[in-house]
């Protein structure tokens, strides 16, 4: 951040940029189940403004449930979805002493809205019996429409919408988007003849790589690396890697904009005093 020239006599104000956190994702605590339409979503606290998402009601199997183990089974039988109104589920069985053991979804299908039924063939036993454990009208995800700005730690997701008289709420966590606030160097190598490329690994999907140029000490060694675009959406520090420049063993490690960490939530804040008044900019990345 560059300020104009002060005149003559005061003195130039200095400064850095602050990036603010978004929500990220909401990770689905509790899928509740009953929904007869996909519920509302509010985001309270948190110390930011603007997050907004939408629902999607469970249309997949999601977990199989062994309702009998049975005996007698020298190899595991066939599982076989049916009804439901969806397709493409499947699911594979293990079996232990001539149980059942387990049930694994392997593909959990599409348009499902109602419970299919899970049935076995197969494997030589009998009495085995298994059933999908989560109701139609369950929470299946949550899309973000909106990260909004400003979040200094996760807000409160509240889930809100028709059930019936059976079913049971959903409940959910939000998940906050960081962006890289700083690169620490680890190693400054040598031999470099330029400033080398400096890489960092890719956001998860939704989110944005962080960018950033190298500057050299003398004679030859990476000085420090000067972050261009934080980036968002990063769970953990992306890894750093420096390519070409001639030189080699240059390393370094990236620091996030981290929820509930004060020292890095503060660290791009400059004020600068000037005839006892403050100067504050504050640059938001949304």
């Amino acid at each position: 951040v560059t300020f104009g020239a002060a005149p003559p006599g005061g003195a130039t104000a200095t400064g850095a940029a602050q990036r603010q956190s978004g929500v990220a994702a909401v990770t689905i605590v509790i899928a509740g189940v009953g929904y007869t339409a996909a519920p509302s979503i509010t985001f309270t606290g948190g110390g930011g403004s603007g997050a907004a998402a939408t629902a999607g009601l469970l249309d997949r199997v999601t977990e199989v449930a062994i309702g009998n183990p049975g005996s007698g089974y020298t190899a595991a039988p066939t599982v076989t979805f049916t009804g439901g109104g969806g397709s493409g589920a499947a699911a594979t069985a293990a079996v232990s002493g001539g149980s059942l053991t387990s049930v694994t979804v392997t593909s959990g299908g599409s348009g499902y809205t109602s419970v299919p039924t899970a049935t076995l063939s197969g494997g030589s036993g009998s009495g085995g019996s298994v059933y999908v454990r989560r109701g139609p009208g369950s929470v299946g995800s949550v899309t973000i429409t909106n990260p909004g700005s400003g979040y200094t730690s996760a807000p409160v997701v509240t889930i809100i919408g028709t059930i019936g008289a059976t079913g049971g709420s959903a409940v959910g966590s939000a998940v906050l988007q960081s962006g890289v606030a700083a690169v620490t160097i680890t190693n400054r190598g040598s031999g470099y003849l330029s400033a080398p490329a400096v890489t960092f690994g890719a956001a998860p999907s939704g989110g944005a790589t962080a960018a950033g140029t190298a500057a050299l000490q003398s004679p030859d060694a990476v000085a420090s690396v000067t972050i261009t675009n934080a980036g968002r959406g990063y769970r953990s520090p992306p890894a750093i890697t420096f390519t070409g420049g001639g030189g080699t063993g240059a390393a370094a490690t990236a620091v996030l904009v981290r929820s509930g960490n004060s020292q890095y939530e503060n660290l791009f804040w400059a004020r600068h005093s000037l005839y006892g008044k403050q100067l504050l900019v504050q640059i938001v990345d949304e």
